[in-house]
C-alpha cells in the first residue's frame, strides 16, 4: 500500500476551528514542550553520571562507559532538540495555512 505524502490536516482551515480545535492545540503544544524538557533531562542525567564515573572510578572500562555516557548524552539532547522543533513546525503549518 502507497503511503501518501498528503497532509491530513490540509483541509482544515484555521478560521473553521472551534474552542476545542484551540484548546486541543495548546494542549499539543504544551506536550511537545514538556517531551523536549524530558529529553534535556535525560540528557543531564546521561552527562552527570558519565562524569561521575569518569572522576571518581579509575579503571579503564569504566572510563570508556563514562565517555560512552557522554558522548550518548549529547546524541539524546541533539535527538530531543530536532524533535521538538519538527513537530514544532508541523502544527505551526498546521495552524497557519489557509
Amino acid at each position: 500500500m502507497k503511503k501518501s505524502n498528503k497532509n491530513i490536516y490540509s483541509n482544515i482551515r484555521p478560521e473553521d476551528m472551534i474552542l476545542r480545535d484551540y484548546l486541543a492545540y495548546d494542549r499539543t503544544v504544551i506536550a511537545n514542550e514538556r517531551t523536549l524538557l524530558a529529553y534535556f533531562r535525560s540528557a543531564l542525567m546521561l552527562f552527570a553520571t558519565g562524569v561521575t564515573l569518569l572522576k571518581l572510578i579509575k579503571e579503564i572500562l569504566y572510563q570508556f562507559i563514562g565517555l560512552f555516557f557522554i558522548a550518548i548524552s549529547f546524541v539524546v539532547f541533539i535527538f530531543g532538540l530536532v524533535r521538538y522543533f519538527v513537530l514544532k513546525n508541523k502544527l505551526n503549518r498546521i495552524y497557519t495555512d489557509s
